[in-house]
């Protein structure tokens, strides 16, 4: 088998577990969102980066203050989160902390 070939299927395979793990990631989030409750939420930081902008945010779920996060590269978005206004948030309520979800603008 010549060099080629074996980097071929070295490169398919890759593709084909990177589609797997893919799908199977986004079916265990969409089930845990499936049990989730809406909660709202305040921005604390925007921490931009080179390709997306990383939002902190602090909420209340079950007597907890939990911390998290969601990115987001709309820049329409951004300027309005600058301005700190309360936003709402579904969260799952399997995993509060990592299964979270931004709606929309609390106004």
């Amino acid at each position: 088998m010549s060099k080629n070939v074996k980097i071929l299927i070295f490169f398919i395979l890759f593709l084909i577990c990177s589609v797997i793990l893919k799908i199977g990631y986004d079916n265990k989030e969409n089930n845990a969102l499936k049990k989730s409750v809406i909660v709202v939420a305040n921005v604390s930081s925007i921490e931009p980066t080179r390709n997306y902008t990383v939002v902190n945010i602090k909420y209340l779920y079950n007597s907890k203050v939990l911390n998290g996060f969601f990115t987001t590269s709309n820049n329409d978005l951004l300027d309005s989160l600058k301005k700190c206004p309360p936003i709402l948030i579904r969260v799952s309520k399997l995993d509060p902390v990592n299964y979270l979800q931004f709606i929309k603008i609390n106004q």
